[in-house]
């Protein structure tokens, strides 16, 4: 515990608010239950009380009524003033100005979560994950300066949600689930049911009955469904992960829940039946994550005439693929654990005493990355596995092989691409000859993957972390780092590419040494390369007794200026990088922004035909890592290594590419290619 402090949740549920305010805040008040803080509710009179104990958490129910807004703020401030209270995080409607003024006067940490910017709001930080949520409309509204954290990367997910995911989806639509909410005040899911049952006899329809659903509409849905033989009623659950997961479709209103299961991985359809409903149902309908089947207020007919229509192109796994995708890429599950840290900043600072330096480390230097994993491995005489993600270069496997450890492969997460966080756990907890985790960031990706990193560190502290920042743009200075190790390369096609070389961040108390092998490395890195090329074109397994040779030297280092060399480059290569990324950001599809410091990415459905589109210009572009399950390197299965590879096309960006074919291959992809 935090010396007694308190985070208090100011929200509400009930029967006519529904419960996504109550889902959001569990989400994050159980990340900073998992990082030692005390957590309690404080709702309102008419708030679900039995919904907050279920949880876990402690309450605070509110007396008076308070007029327009269902509660009195007065009598709220009066009992925090009572509290060690450090944080008020609120999130409720159920508020103006006046009311919002007094709690921030009690407490001065107040934050808000708000999507709908209604006015000046009187806190000192502000958490909104719609998509469309802007600094700007933020500036023509506040008064004062308050901290802003904005965007689908808040978005808070229960971890009952985020451990429901689904690792690919069926091939057919078998199961389709239609919930509208803890209420259904006009009665959708019938009608919704009259339109779709018989149009799709061979799907079953699971109905969610809401929370708060009146007992003459549960009988009526009961009589619906003994009438028909695929119609089933679902009752409250607090495992929605589960039940989403069940599924192959779910129709819902632009909520939470919708947020939840396209989380989960299961392709929405969504439909509105209140305001805030619509930003969510048209912002997700525009980027092509979930169809908006309308606005069951205007005419509910014709929205579940539309919902039937999307239902049957969702029969389409390739569809249902791409919508599934889109969502990802925006919304990673991390969402609950980054508000938790920026409600908690201010308290962690404290503890650690203002001091945000890096972690003591070394830095060593190598002919090439593979090097430098081999010194270390040998150096600090690392036995056992070597767990890393199939989506990787042939030269990782086999230079832990080289140095006496097996290996074991794990998939990527589908959307995210990063490495399957939940089957590295599993394979962790399971097989513990695993010494080492070689985390491969997916195309360089230089997002912030440290609450991963310390959940590992917690599980399983002996573990040796290898961060693999290969295919990233090489740092200015040491980057703060919670892994053991951190690599770049400028071996050939990397972003700084200087033909050989590499350096790495060494945490203060490993060895380091280099050690000699024979051999004649160039000619034997020569015929590597070329066992991968056969391997790769007569799908054969891989040849070991090559890839076991002596085809690097960890003894050799580059020259004295190899470091001056990189900080030249490095700036040089990042304007070009900005220039060609301008060009190719009008192309849809795009992979997140922090996956484009190597080359450019972008999905298509027509990988093969826009390849050869660009050859046949005279243009380059590559793909996706052959995953090294398979059968190549062993018998793992990856179904989201291949289907990344199966989609994505890597757009060059380097100094070999001038604007003029960058502007080439725009106009090409967008002839040819199908988005």
């Amino acid at each position: 515990m935090q010396g007694g402090n308190v985070i208090v949740f100011r929200t509400d549920a009930n029967k006519a608010i529904g419960m996504g305010h109550y889902m959001r805040c569990f989400a994050i008040a159980h990340e900073l239950v998992q990082r030692g803080f005390d957590v309690l509710f404080l709702i309102a009179p008419d708030a679900d009380e039995a919904a907050v104990r279920e949880q876990g958490f402690p309450l605070w129910q509110l007396k008076r009524q308070g007029g327009t807004i269902g509660w009195d703020a007065d009598e709220a401030a009066s009992w925090l003033s009572t509290q060690p209270v450090t944080v008020l995080f609120i999130d409720t409607y159920r508020i103006d100005f006046s009311s919002m003024k007094v709690l921030a006067d009690a407490v001065l940490d107040t934050w808000y979560m708000d999507d709908l910017c209604a006015f000046d709001y009187p806190v000192a930080g502000i958490i909104n994950y719609n998509l469309d949520a802007s600094k700007a409309a933020y500036r023509l509204l506040l008064s004062k300066p308050v901290e802003l954290f904005l965007g689908a990367a808040y978005y808070p997910v229960r971890h009952e949600i985020l451990d429901a995911r689904v690792r690919s989806l069926r091939s057919g639509v078998r199961r389709v689930l239609i919930a509208t909410g803890a209420t259904d005040p006009f009665r959708i899911a019938e009608v919704l049911l009259g339109e779709l049952v018989q149009r799709f006899a061979d799907v079953e329809f699971a109905v969610q009955l809401g929370k708060y659903y009146e007992d003459a509409y549960r009988a009526k849905l009961q009589v619906f469904a003994a009438e028909h033989a695929n119609v089933r009623l679902l009752g409250w659950t607090r495992q929605m992960g589960t039940r989403y997961a069940a599924c192959d479709v779910c129709i819902t209103p632009g909520s939470s829940m919708m947020s939840e299961a396209m989380t989960v991985g299961v392709p929405c359809i969504s439909f509105a039946f209140a305001d805030n409903h619509l930003g969510q149902c048209i912002f997700m309908d525009q980027r092509k994550m979930a169809p908006y089947a309308g606005d069951a207020r205007a005419n509910l007919e014709a929205v579940c005439k539309r919902a039937g229509d999307v239902l049957a192109s969702f029969r389409s796994l390739e569809e249902r693929n791409f919508r599934r995708t889109r969502f990802a890429q925006l919304f990673d599950g991390k969402g609950a654990s980054r508000v938790a840290d920026a409600l908690v900043r201010k308290q962690v600072m404290c503890a650690r005493g203002g001091d945000t330096r890096p972690r003591d480390f070394i830095q060593v230097i190598g002919s090439r990355a593979s090097a430098i994993l081999y010194n270390f491995v040998l150096s600090n005489s690392i036995t056992g596995m070597a767990l890393m993600p199939a989506n990787i270069c042939e030269c990782v496997p086999a230079t832990y092989k080289k140095a006496g450890m097996d290996i074991v492969f794990c998939d990527i997460e589908f959307g995210t691409w990063q490495p399957d966080e939940r089957q590295i756990l599993e394979l962790l907890e399971s097989r513990p000859e695993i010494q080492l985790l070689h985390y491969n960031r997916t195309y360089g990706d230089s997002s912030d993957h440290s609450t991963f990193f310390r959940t590992l560190h917690a599980h399983f502290p002996r573990l040796v972390l290898v961060d693999d920042a290969c295919l990233s743009m090489p740092p200015e200075k040491p980057l703060e780092s919670l892994a053991d190790l951190v690599l770049y390369s400028t071996g050939r096609a990397k972003p700084v590419s200087l033909g050989d070389g590499a350096f790495a961040y060494l945490k203060d108390g490993w060895k380091y040494e280099k050690h000699s092998l024979s051999g004649d490395a160039s000619a034997l890195d020569t015929e590597f390369d070329r066992s991968i090329k056969r391997c790769h074109a007569q799908h054969i397994p891989a040849e070991w007794e090559i890839l076991l040779d002596d085809w690097m030297d960890p003894s050799r280092v580059p020259s004295a200026d190899y470091l001056n060399s990189v900080r030249e480059q490095r700036t040089h290569i990042q304007c070009h990088m900005d220039a060609i990324q301008q060009i190719y950001a009008s192309l849809p599809n795009a992979l997140p922004a922090s996956m484009q410091g190597w080359r450019y990415n972008i999905l298509v459905r027509n990988q093969e035909a826009c390849m050869n589109a660009l050859f046949e210009a005279g243009l380059f572009a590559s793909h996706h890592y052959l995953s090294l399950g398979n059968g190549y390197f062993d018998d793992t299965e990856t179904p989201n290594c291949d289907w990344l590879e199966q989609h994505v096309i890597n757009l060059f960006e380097g100094d070999e590419y001038t604007p003029e074919m960058a502007k080439q291959t725009v106009r090409i992809l967008r002839d040819v290619g199908e988005f």
